[in-house]
């Protein structure tokens, strides 16, 4: 995803590395970024890839250590998990789903741990700016993040990780026999590719794991190895398609 990738370096990873350039332009680093799109897009494998690119240690928060029912604890964590990553900076902190833990406090009632959660989310946010500490954020669900989260000098960038192109999928398919026993060979992937329009890559991921299943049982069968063929991966996506129709 050659695009998304560009989008990354030029608005998230340049910003960060020290260069002659930065004093003089005034240019800080973009302390959070919101990636937003369909489930099995790849937002937390985006995240691992841009600290990758930074060289920072990558730190995932499960959200649901962020939620507790009970009045002031949610907060507490929330404080808790930022100042430790002030305390350990540089570093990358990945937050998956966050409209769980950052939903509209407008919309409907709310409980006094929601909206203590929220505000305090909204306070962290705030302590870590101008700080060698990249907040990335996913949901799959843009409208439901609180508005106040989305604002500028929190989440500065809000970037899409969309469906998979033509070509993207081939190379995902690629990448998940590369490991695999196979005889797909290049015109077959790119047909399977041209066929899984709507694909997301933990779909095709899917449908690779399939084929090879179905591989596997062909071997115990046979009392032989049988690699993945272009007929195992058609088999695996037509399952699959017929699964997300019921």
């Amino acid at each position: 995803m050659e695009d998304l990738k560009s989008q990354l370096r030029d608005q998230v990873v340049t910003q960060f590395q020290e260069t002659e350039y930065r004093g003089a332009l005034g240019v800080s680093p973009t302390n959070g970024i919101l990636l937003y799109g369909p489930p099995g897009t790849g937002k937390t494998l985006v995240s691992k890839a841009v600290c990758g690119e930074l060289g920072y240690p990558w730190a995932e928060v499960d959200t649901a250590d962020l939620v507790s029912k009970y009045v002031g604890e949610s907060a507490e964590q929330a404080q808790r998990l930022f100042q430790e990553a002030l305390e350990i900076q540089p570093c990358v902190v990945f937050l998956d789903e966050i409209d769980a833990v950052a939903g509209h406090r407008g919309q409907g009632v709310k409980t006094d741990s929601e909206r203590q959660r929220v505000n305090q989310l909204l306070q962290s946010l705030d302590r870590v700016q101008g700080e060698d500490i990249l907040v990335v954020a996913a949901t799959n669900l843009l409208e439901e993040v609180d508005s106040a989260i989305r604002r500028s000098g929190r989440f500065d960038e809000e970037i899409q990780v969309g469906l998979p192109d033509e070509d993207a999928r081939r190379k995902i398919l690629k990448v998940h026999l590369r490991d695999r026993e196979h005889r797909v060979r290049g015109e077959e992937l790119q047909e399977v590719a041209e066929t899984t329009d709507g694909f997301s890559g933990s779909d095709l991921e899917s449908c690779v794991e399939s084929a090879a299943q179905q591989a596997h049982i062909e071997s115990i069968e046979d009392d032989r190895l049988q690699p993945i063929k272009f007929q195992h991966l058609q088999n695996a996506v037509r399952d699959f398609s017929r699964e997300e129709e019921s």
